[in-house]
């Protein structure tokens, strides 16, 4: 159940985050200005099922290519896992090759927290 009145604004897609160019439709692609990831698995979920780094980077891909001057992506990285350390490399390798003339990259992290705490990534657009 939608509350709030969001059921007008928000649609659902019931597919992977790496179909955005062919989910969103074309008269909406242009006007993004942001987009949260939350990666990993859904806690109290089934946890062998995860992102993973080749859907999470076409989407991020997909997103750059279709959104606004100054729209950011913000990536919650939970890499706690196997899996999330996996992606987490790759994303991470994949951020640091971003041209800064097409994205500003910033990480945001906890310093003095065990146990592999989860941290941000923000893609801005140039």
């Amino acid at each position: 159940m939608i509350q709030h009145g969001l059921s007008e604004r928000v649609t659902v897609f019931h597919a992977g985050h790496e179909q955005l160019s062919v989910r969103i439709p074309t008269e909406h692609q242009k006007k993004i200005a942001g987009a949260i990831f939350n990666l990993g698995y859904l806690p109290g979920s089934d946890k062998t099922i995860v992102t993973r780094p080749e859907t999470t980077i076409a989407a991020i891909e997909q997103l750059l290519a279709m959104m606004v001057p100054e729209g950011i992506i913000v990536l919650v990285i939970y890499h706690g896992h196997e899996q999330g350390a996996v992606e987490r490399d790759s994303i991470l390798q994949y951020c640091r090759q971003l041209d800064q003339k097409t994205a500003h990259v910033l990480q945001y992290q906890f310093i003095n927290q065990q146990n592999n705490p989860p941290f941000i990534v923000a893609i801005e657009k140039r």
